[in-house]
């Protein structure tokens, strides 16, 4: 397909320097891909009655559930959700899933209705990174994402649904991740900054966690051990 993908912060885009669409471009359009992509939901709906598939994944194996939680179309992920979507589908060279796609630009909105289809936070992509991992980079990229409250609510969201102890392809748990990415934050962004962070992982996001461990009393994920 004449589509390009890239799940690191863009999305597909056509090559419209050509002065013709190929057959792949006539299918992507005429599909749920591109109404999914636009966030058109009554054409959405009037393709899901016309029996579409709401699974049918396109040559990159992006889903049209993936176009959707991209751009952040909350109801149109929603509508094909409930439809049968795969709220778990994987890309196929980098395997991200439609949480990974709306974590990374902060549709917590969209983050919130896959998760209500029971998406798992714990899928890890192809770098062995989950959603949360992807939304918590993107948070501290600069000082203005860090003000950003839709990516410090994707983080609060995915915070109690993912574990910590989960590990990436490098070894490092994800409690490590956080830890290290607040030191760094701190070292290049500075303290007032970093204290954004810090209180995004509010104390009550991590009670399931500190039971789960034996803690008797909650802690912050601060006062846990590195080696955890």
């Amino acid at each position: 397909m004449a589509h390009s993908h890239n799940d690191g912060d863009t999305c597909c885009q056509s090559n419209n320097y050509d002065v013709y669409e190929t057959l792949d471009e006539m299918e992507f359009a005429r599909g749920l891909w591109k109404a999914a992509m636009d966030g058109d939901f009554n054409l959405v709906q009037s393709l899901l009655g016309r029996q579409y598939n709401p699974r049918e994944a396109d040559s990159a194996g992006y889903t049209p559930l993936h176009y959707a939680a991209r751009n952040g179309h909350s109801d149109v992920c929603g509508m094909l959700l409930s439809n049968g979507a795969n709220p778990d589908a994987k890309t196929r060279s980098l395997n991200a899933t439609p949480l990974h796609r709306a974590a990374l630009k902060g549709h917590f909105e969209t983050v919130e209705t896959l998760l209500s289809y029971n998406a798992n936070a714990n899928l890890k992509d192809a770098d062995g990174k989950t959603a949360l991992h992807r939304a918590i980079t993107k948070y501290v990229s600069s000082k203005e994402t860090l003000q950003d409250t839709s990516l410090s609510k994707t983080c609060k969201l995915l915070l109690p649904r993912t574990n910590l102890n989960i590990k990436d392809n490098t070894g490092q748990t994800l409690k490590k991740f956080i830890l290290e990415t607040y030191k760094k934050t701190l070292d290049e962004l500075g303290p007032e900054d970093a204290e954004l962070m810090k209180d995004t992982f509010l104390q009550e996001t991590l009670e399931r966690y500190c039971l789960s461990c034996g803690q008797k009393k909650p802690v912050t994920m601060w006062q846990l051990p590195d080696d955890i």
